[in-house]
């Protein structure tokens, strides 16, 4: 993930804050808490309530509204930016995330939603995992880490941060599976640079990308063109109804613009098709799961991606 995720604006972090809201079903309940909870010297969660909802403390005064936040313990996950610039002086702001908590039934990687919950608590990155692999600690300590653990100051908010994190998670991102949203950004911008009309052309240029921790499967010539047509069949949806002159011009501009060719684009896709367009990401699970990769990555992967667990060659346990 770029580093420009951890300098968040509020406004970014309230949009996906509540797409993660949505998608989650959380309600900040004393339990949703509870998965990331800061501590206290002893090392245990601090306790926290509830807050009211957004409309309540709209009314409320800035004292009394301060005071819930210092009583909740997380920036609300409907939050708007009054509430960050509150959180940001209260006890519990910045301070260290227990880790246990935090990643109990998430698979561990730096996406979206785990960035975003330690952002909640005032981190700018999730916590290292408890039992960070052996591989990690001999890098821990065969690297000269200057010793950084203070506020940055971002955009609005102010996010504590230790550079032995920010070692840990550039590490982690390149020696561990890559979260879906993560892959699929990389690989459609890769596909809008390297597609040239052909799912059996030219080899595309990605050493870059493997380098960084993508898995080789999402980046085969095949993946790439499939991964330009269906994103170029998402922009052109809007534009099919050819009644209208303005979707008409709005098309032809589109058409006119592809690097493939726009029977890919316009007509219905074969289940031969679909398949193929799909199918590295088959290939990929087979091969973690062949490498006996963590069964909670592979089972996170077939929850974003809505694969059935019998699909693989072997079936996730």
């Amino acid at each position: 993930m770029k580093a420009n995720i951890f300098c968040v604006s509020v406004l970014t972090a309230l949009l996906v804050s509540s797409l993660v809201s949505t998608t989650h079903g959380q309600s900040l309940t004393s339990n949703a808490v509870a998965t990331g909870a800061p501590t206290n010297a002893a090392g245990r969660a601090i306790a926290s309530v509830s807050p009211p909802p957004l409309k309540l403390r709209k009314q409320m005064s800035g004292d009394a509204r301060m005071q819930a936040l210092e009583a909740a313990g997380i920036v609300p996950q409907d939050a708007e930016s009054t509430d960050w610039d509150l959180a940001q002086r209260t006890s519990w702001w910045g301070k260290s995330i227990d880790s246990m908590r935090f990643w109990s039934n998430r698979a561990i990687w730096l996406s979206d939603d785990a960035v975003l919950e330690a952002h909640r608590y005032g981190r700018g990155y999730p916590p290292i995992p408890a039992d960070a692999s052996p591989a990690w600690q001999k890098v821990s300590h065969s690297k000269h880490i200057p010793v950084f653990n203070g506020f940055e100051s971002g955009d609005r908010i102010d996010f504590q941060r230790s550079n032995v994190e920010r070692v840990y998670w550039e590490w982690f991102s390149q020696n561990n599976p890559r979260p879906p949203q993560d892959i699929a950004i990389e690989q459609l911008q890769t596909a809008e640079r390297e597609v040239h009309g052909d799912p059996n052309g030219t080899p595309p240029s990605v050493g870059r990308e493997l380098k960084a921790g993508y898995p080789p499967e999402a980046f085969s010539e095949k993946a790439l063109f499939w991964a330009y047509v269906l994103n170029h069949r998402e922009q052109f949806k809007p534009f099919s109804d050819k009644t209208n002159p303005a979707n008409s011009r709005a098309a032809k501009t589109l058409l006119g613009g592809l690097k493939v060719d726009k029977k890919y684009i316009c007509d219905p896709l074969t289940d031969q098709q679909m398949q193929e367009a799909y199918s590295w990401r088959i290939e990929y699970l087979n091969r973690l799961q062949k490498q006996s990769s963590n069964a909670v990555y592979i089972s996170a992967y077939l929850k974003a991606w809505s694969i059935p667990t019998n699909s693989l060659s072997l079936q996730s346990k």
